[in-house]
């Protein structure tokens, strides 16, 4: 916390950890150089250069080893693993698991779990991925996805008279 003029309710442990920030509030840095560009606020970072490039983006946790190492103004974003979210700079992105993300660039509202889970690509946005490209098959109890969209979220429904003919037809 070498350059801290007016921030307050900060933690720092570990050497140069939090050392540019002036400004930020509720930082908490744990490792060498993580947070070390910071000048936000809200930020966790635990691990070896974790959101070592931060310096705008706020409410982001990152645990690991260079987790959320690239994230300059992110905001909202998760990075549980060595390597995970690296190279992220977008918004609402979470990956838990070793390289988990690693490919993300500007992508948002991702959901990465496992060793190398990727998105689609570096830029996409609002995808689920789970584990890598090694996986064989996906256990779980229940067999069927039941999606979140129902009648209360649509408007402008009208009904179709169009009968059973028309369905035949089909």
């Amino acid at each position: 916390m070498y350059a801290n003029t007016t921030g307050h309710a900060n933690s720092a442990l570990g050497s140069n950890s939090l050392l540019n920030n002036t400004t930020g509030i509720n930082n908490t840095a744990f490792g060498v150089y993580s947070l070390y560009n910071s000048n936000a606020s809200e930020n966790t970072a635990f691990g070896n250069n974790s959101l070592y490039s931060n310096t705008t983006g706020v409410n982001n946790t990152a645990v690991g080893f260079n987790a959320l190492f690239d994230n300059v103004a992110g905001w909202n974003n998760t990075s549980v693993g060595h390597h995970s979210l690296e190279n992220n700079t977008g918004n609402y992105n979470t990956a838990i698991g070793y390289n988990a993300g690693s490919n993300v660039t500007s992508g948002a509202n991702l959901t990465l779990i496992g060793i190398d889970a990727n998105p689609s690509s570096p830029t996409a946005i609002d995808q689920i991925t789970l584990g890598n490209q090694y996986v064989s098959s996906l256990r779980c109890n229940v067999t069927t996805i039941t999606s979140l969209s129902d009648a209360r979220d649509k408007k402008n429904i009208t009904d179709l008279n169009l009968g059973i003919d028309f369905l035949m037809k089909i």
